[in-house]
């Protein structure tokens, strides 16, 4: 879902899953963070019906989660810019 909604013409959603996917799979805690942010979400936001609303609709928990994903690569070297 993530990788759909950063896709672009030079950087194809595919690409952009398997990088994402492949940074939660490098870094554990990361995808531990990730359940809490998601518990927490569901517990504090009465606006909030389900994990899959969550998950799909709130773009502050999407953001979030690009920005774990981005440190990754950042600290792996890979953030561009050198």
């Amino acid at each position: 879902m993530l990788a759909n909604k950063l896709a672009s013409r030079t950087l194809l959603g595919t690409q952009l899953a398997t990088t994402i996917a492949d940074a939660f799979a490098e870094d554990p805690p990361m995808l531990g963070a990730l359940v809490c942010d998601l518990q927490a979400v569901v517990d504090r936001d009465p606006a909030c019906e389900s994990f899959a609303q969550c998950l799909l609709y709130f773009k502050g928990f999407q953001a979030l989660q690009c920005h774990r994903v981005a440190h990754h690569l950042w600290l792996r070297g890979e953030g561009g810019g050198r």
